[in-house]
């Protein structure tokens, strides 16, 4: 899925789509960094994605809804394949710890699929908790 960015957006950052622009005569989604917290604009229970390329606010951003995506963010200490991976309260990163503070919301968005390469199975939950 092709979007608009409306801020800087890094490849692999963890997105949310919230609204859309017209753009070139059609409807264009708009994607944000997503967050745990739920503060950087979007609530985080909306779509999620994964940014295929880096973008600059105004900027075309291609989105992996769902599939298997290289993400440096799998390969790291305490990662094993088929661990979960939750969103986290920085903006556009995810990690297989999942967030504890009051008012913020955990929600899987995939897994570890090879720390080798390594991939993440990017599928996120319908459902989400957001902690009292």
């Amino acid at each position: 899925m092709v979007g608009w960015s409306d801020d800087a957006i890094k490849k692999h950052d963890l997105v949310v789509m919230d609204g859309f622009t017209q753009g070139n005569g059609n409807m264009e989604p708009n994607w944000y960094k997503a967050d745990a917290t739920g503060t950087n604009r979007p609530r985080s229970e909306n779509m999620l994605g994964i940014a295929l390329n880096d973008a600059n606010q105004g900027q075309q951003v291609h989105v992996l809804l769902f599939g298997f995506a290289q993400n440096e963010q799998c390969n790291g200490n305490g990662y094993i394949n088929g661990k979960p991976m939750y969103m986290q309260t920085t903006p556009g990163e995810i990690d297989i710890v999942p967030p504890t503070g009051s008012g913020e919301y955990v929600r899987i968005i995939g897994y570890v699929f090879s720390m080798d390469w390594p991939i993440l199975r990017f599928w996120p939950d319908n459902t989400w908790v957001r902690l009292p």
